[in-house]
């Protein structure tokens, strides 16, 4: 590097140079540093916080350096003569005094203080969840507006008859607002995109069950997909016996359901013959049809992809749609996570039981 440094390096010309200053032999060194004139540090927007762009190697070797993404960014700044188009309304900007969209952006790169940048990443995170909530919220009006779902108008005989005969425990209020929530999505009309939220014991599969008897009363059929065969074996325990004893038909198909027994039980499924079906990714298989399937219950769905989510949808004619996990999701991420759904959460435990 002899040679760069003879003809780069102007003698007796002051320099700003930065870098990483290292002791070295009672001394310090400044291995490749970053060197720039005296007079054209002054003329740029540099302060005394310097901004550090991410880049790869292969960038990197073409010399687009954390100095050229510098040199980059000011001259977009200085071509813009720090007018930005302002994107929130002066409502928001007085409410919770926010800086303007244009001092906003000078600051996130070259900011003049700590109080600034923090100013600045403020009100740019603002807005960058809030146009996030409003895309969410668009999309929900077009679901609610374009896509009509099934309409559950009736609370018949089989709801009923569990509800004050069978239920092996009261409702907690949380429990009674979630059935009350969901009972409204299904007797309006529109496609029901909703999420359960709890801890593990709080409930949600004797809700969703519930709710699956109203489907059952209003002439549809019901399924519930889990991720394992595990789990989808202890929902079939629970909600298998409940079917028995009202006189509904549910069955249980995995991918290691034999090839007879399959055929069978999703002939019965065509022909209306089984009311609730549970199982695990075998549900979403070409094979399998449903007569009338009105509500679909996707338990822990983070861990299914969305094809295989559409997959199941398609199995009806838009079909209502009930999320459940018990996975601890603040709720304005889960809001985020899980796009448009609504969401309802059982935050209080039955008696005598606490959260797994």
């Amino acid at each position: 590097g002899i040679k760069w440094i003879k003809d780069s390096i102007k003698v007796n010309t002051p320099y700003v140079i930065f870098g990483k200053a290292n002791p070295f032999q009672g001394s310090y060194s400044m291995p490749h540093p970053e060197m720039e004139l005296l007079s054209d540090y002054e003329g740029s927007l540099r302060t005394a916080m310097q901004p550090v762009y991410r880049s790869t190697e292969k960038l990197t070797a073409r010399g687009i350096t954390n100095r050229v993404m510098q040199r980059c960014i000011q001259q977009i700044i200085n071509n813009m003569g720090g007018e930005f188009q302002e994107t929130l309304s002066d409502d928001i900007l007085k409410r919770y005094r926010f800086v303007s969209k244009g001092d906003a952006m000078f600051n996130i790169h070259f900011p003049k203080s700590h109080e600034s940048l923090l100013a600045a990443q403020q009100r740019l995170k603002f807005e960058e969840l809030f146009f996030i909530q409003l895309q969410l919220i668009r999309k929900k009006i077009i679901r609610n507006t374009r896509f009509k779902g099934n309409k559950f108008e009736a609370v018949g005989e089989l709801f009923n008859t569990f509800y004050k005969d069978y239920l092996p425990f009261s409702l907690t209020e949380a429990q009674k607002r979630v059935v009350k929530e969901i009972r409204k999505d299904l007797g309006s009309g529109a496609q029901m995109n909703r999420l359960l939220q709890g801890d593990v014991g709080s409930g949600k599969t004797m809700v969703a069950l519930m709710l699956m008897l109203i489907a059952l009363d209003n002439g549809y059929q019901a399924a519930i997909m889990a991720p394992t065969e595990i789990l989808a074996e202890q929902h079939f325990r629970n909600i298998g016996r409940w079917a028995d004893t009202l006189g509904m038909k549910a069955v249980i198909l995995l991918g290691g359901t034999r090839p007879g027994e399959k055929r069978e039980i999703v002939r019965q499924i065509e022909a209306g013959e089984i009311h609730i079906v549970v199982g695990t990714h075998a549900l979403i298989q070409e094979e399998v049809g449903f007569r009338k399937l009105g509500l679909v219950v996707v338990d822990e769905q983070h861990r299914f992809g969305v094809v295989q989510r559409a997959a199941l949808r398609a199995k009806g004619s838009n079909p209502d749609v009930l999320v459940m996990t018990a996975t601890p999701i603040p709720r304005t991420l889960a809001m985020t996570v899980y796009g448009d759904l609504d969401i309802s959460v059982i935050d209080e435990m039955p008696p005598g039981k606490k959260p797994v």
